[in-house]
């Protein structure tokens, strides 16, 4: 597995390797640390200033990861950033990007037009995003001791298990499978107090095949959870408050095959205020099609 891991210097863009180091857990993980400098910095002294400085800090990150028996390279380079980061993606095979949605200014990059939204749009693999919210404490083990995975009973929404089930074999993961029914998808009772009673019953019908697709390859332990109400993105927020997941995987594409992935979509909302790492994979649905 190789990832790619940009950071730009900052501690909060820095709080993406704690992550990265979980998935370098498996032999042969090999992680490349980008930085892209401005290329419209003041003088020549200050961009060589500039570049000294970014390969310093890179080098103690790599020294890091080192310690944890993790091959890395590192990479300082000036442009725009997400061009940049996109550009290493094509010329190189990764396996995931890895980065935070806030940087060196503190400030939330998760914009229409931003780093984190342009790489996602057009990356040709999974990325691993965190806010400051989902960052890992110091305490944390580095297994993912309880997967959580939003599903909409499609298979394209499915098609992300394939993705994470490596990881949650090799952690012994729980795996807990969140079906959110809404007033409007199909079959949901009109009154809201019934609708909500019915949920977890309808989750489980919903999600009893990945359920038991997942256990026969593997999974230990693994929990449906069915929700209701008229935001899905609350919904899945409010599951992972109450599981406490490790890590949050979903797929862009779900029920209707679009990409899910546009301004004020469910996984926008829930990455903005998710307290984990969120797995996203704008890719692996199109190796489960619809019938």
């Amino acid at each position: 597995m190789k990832i790619l891991v940009p950071l730009d210097g900052s501690r909060l863009a820095d709080g993406i390797l704690a992550h990265a180091r979980r998935m370098g857990r498996w032999a042969g993980v090999e992680m490349h640390l980008l930085t892209v400098l401005d290329a419209q910095r003041g003088s020549q002294a200050d961009r060589e200033e500039a570049f000294a400085e970014a390969r310093r800090h890179l080098a103690s990150c790599a020294e890091l990861l080192a310690s944890d028996g993790i091959e890395t390279k590192t990479f300082v380079v000036e442009g725009d950033p997400a061009a940049q980061i996109l550009h290493h993606l094509e010329r190189d095979a990764y396996d995931l990007v890895a980065m935070t949605t806030h940087g060196r200014s503190g400030l939330s990059r998760w914009v229409r037009g931003s780093v984190a939204e342009r790489v996602l749009r057009h990356a040709p693999v999974p990325l691993l995003l965190a806010n400051p919210r989902g960052l890992v404490k110091p305490d944390d083990s580095v297994r993912f001791g309880k997967i959580l995975v939003p599903l909409d009973g499609s298979k394209r929404s499915a098609a992300v298990l394939d993705r994470v089930l490596p990881f949650a074999l090799d952690s012994e993961s729980t795996l807990v499978l969140v079906h959110v029914d809404t007033p409007w998808h199909p079959g949901v009772h009109p009154v809201p107090e019934v609708a909500r009673r019915h949920a977890q019953q309808r989750a489980e019908a919903a999600l009893d095949d990945v359920r038991c697709e997942v256990e026969e390859r593997g999974v230990k332990k693994t929990v449906v959870l069915g929700r209701y109400g008229e935001d899905e993105a609350r919904e899945i927020l409010a599951a992972v408050e109450e599981e406490e997941p490790d890590l949050v995987a979903m797929s862009t594409h779900g029920r209707s095959g679009l990409d899910r992935f546009r301004f004020g979509s469910v996984a926008e909302k829930v990455l903005r205020d998710v307290r984990a790492p969120l797995f996203l994979d704008p890719t692996s649905w199109r190796t489960r099609k619809e019938p």
